[in-house]
């Protein structure tokens, strides 16, 4: 329970911190915009998962996110694998294209 708090406190830490990295670098020369999106997917804030939902109607981000999916094997906040988009009893919740609907 103390080491859960503690990991929790640091990865806060660490978030407000590249945020404050990426404020600096979007006046300097550096990847500002990059530390920015780091720092706020560590940090917990109130609005975390409705802003990276939000950015997953663009496609630069959700390049990004399989980039990052394929090289580490997480998903970017927001973002939720193929396996969590399924409902109840394995069905898949995505509605099937129209023309695999007048094949059968």
């Amino acid at each position: 329970m103390l080491l859960a708090i503690l990991l929790r406190v640091i990865q806060n830490l660490l978030g407000y911190l590249s945020i404050v990295i990426g404020l600096i670098l979007l006046v300097t020369p550096g990847p500002g915009i990059v530390f920015l999106l780091l720092g706020m997917a560590l940090a917990d804030w109130p609005a975390k998962k409705r802003f990276f939902t939000w950015l997953q109607r663009f496609a630069w981000f959700r390049t990004a996110d399989e980039w990052v999916h394929r090289k580490w094997g997480f998903h970017l906040p927001g973002n939720l694998p193929e396996e969590s988009r399924q409902g109840k009893g394995g069905e898949s919740a995505s509605v099937e294209p129209v023309s695999a609907m007048d094949e059968r």
